[in-house]
């Protein structure tokens, strides 16, 4: 009979599994990351990890929304401190500053080792959705901010963002040194079009 754990030891276990997750991941990343590792690194039998997690995929997406959702605050934050003065090089300084972020987190070892596609293919589509509603609720909230003259497509413009981060493994071949202004005039692109 599985050992049951009362609601705080759950939460301890749930704590670990996502910090050993996360470590794993910026050292070893996807595929080398394995449930026996994780389970070795928190001190807990492999059967309870299936008692969380139905696979170390949705720990690495647990893992990645909590990075994502922290970012976002902090993007939606700076965003709040807005004046209508503020210019477009300013919302692209914010921008940049999110994706900055993002760089130095485990989220682009996975884009950099193109690992990303990998754990994408093994999640439900249901969380998949769930991400792609998150992404298109931000930038609502995004064009809330910078009141655009005209309609815009929230699918199309959150897809667009997406799309621009997904370079982000393609750094070298677009060039190192350039690459930082090339994104951020490939963001300004995109807000030049619904401003």
């Amino acid at each position: 009979m599985p050992k049951t754990y009362s609601t705080k030891e759950r939460e301890e276990i749930i704590l670990k599994l996502r910090s050993a997750a996360n470590d794993s991941l910026m050292k070893y990343g996807v595929k080398k990351t394995t449930v026996d590792l994780l389970v070795n690194t928190v001190g807990i039998p492999k059967g309870t990890f299936y008692l969380f997690y139905p696979n170390k995929e949705q720990l690495f997406f647990e893992v990645i929304m909590e990075i994502h959702n922290k970012i976002e605050a902090e993007f939606m934050e700076r965003l709040q401190k807005t004046e209508q003065s503020t210019t477009l090089d300013e919302y692209l300084d914010i921008i940049m500053e999110a994706v900055t972020t993002a760089m130095n987190t485990c989220i682009m070892r996975m884009m950099m080792d193109s690992e990303v596609i990998l754990l994408m293919n093994k999640l439900p589509e249901k969380l998949l959705e769930e991400h792609t509603k998150q992404d298109n609720d931000m930038v609502v909230m995004l064009l809330n901010y910078l009141k655009p003259k005209q309609h815009v497509d929230v699918d199309v413009l959150s897809g667009a963002f997406r799309a621009v981060f997904l370079t982000l493994p393609y750094q070298r071949g677009i060039g190192e040194s350039t690459y930082m202004a090339s994104f951020r005039m490939l963001c300004k692109g995109l807000l030049m079009q619904i401003l």
